[in-house]
């Protein structure tokens, strides 16, 4: 029941990084064609934080989620609008999905202060950190047989090639479920 725990959900079932998470605004939520477009990122930190372009050109992207994560987000949604109804004229409309109780935009160091604690809550290691929800959202994909292409395109690389240097330690299961197939069609 953390406040920022839509921002923890998106990062683990979109493999979305920090920047594009605090950059997300309702207009870019399709509910009705189940799609999340990531068309900004939130950079830098303090009094110098900023909206800018994401990371590279492939990062602009549409990422399908499923019901789950509509149901989630209108849940959200309506929690910001009650916190907005509560605030009356205090409340600053950003048009972000994740803010502050106040409607403006999380401080990137804050989300990562919170998702360290709530680590230590759920008594998981403090060494985790969010990137790594990022790196288990490609690292499940290819676990259960998603094309690379696929995962590449939802994490916003730049090509195939990045998505499969990095999770190349995933591909020796891949390649034991392969053999387990060519057995079973030969048999």
């Amino acid at each position: 029941n953390h406040p920022l725990r839509i921002a923890f959900l998106l990062a683990v079932v979109t493999g979305m990084r920090k920047g594009e998470i605090l950059g997300l605004r309702w207009e870019d939520v399709d509910e009705e064609h189940r799609v999340i477009r990531v068309q900004r990122q939130l950079t830098g930190s303090g009094q110098h934080k900023r909206m800018s372009a994401p990371k590279t050109e492939r990062s602009r992207r549409a990422i399908a989620v499923g019901d789950e994560v509509i149901t989630a987000l209108r849940a959200h949604r309506q929690e910001q609008a009650d916190q907005k109804s509560r605030r009356g004229d205090r409340w600053v409309e950003s048009g972000l999905v994740v803010t502050t109780s106040r409607g403006t935009p999380v401080d990137p160091r804050n989300l990562l202060t919170q998702f360290k604690k709530q680590m230590v809550v759920a008594q998981l290691p403090e060494t985790t950190t969010l990137h790594d929800l990022r790196h288990s959202h490609a690292t499940m994909l290819l676990k259960n047989n998603v094309n690379p292409k696929i995962v590449s395109e939802r994490l916003g690389h730049s090509t195939i090639t990045i998505t499969l240097d990095t999770y190349s330690h995933v591909l020796p299961t891949m390649q034991a479920e392969v053999a387990r197939i060519t057995d079973t069609l030969l048999s």
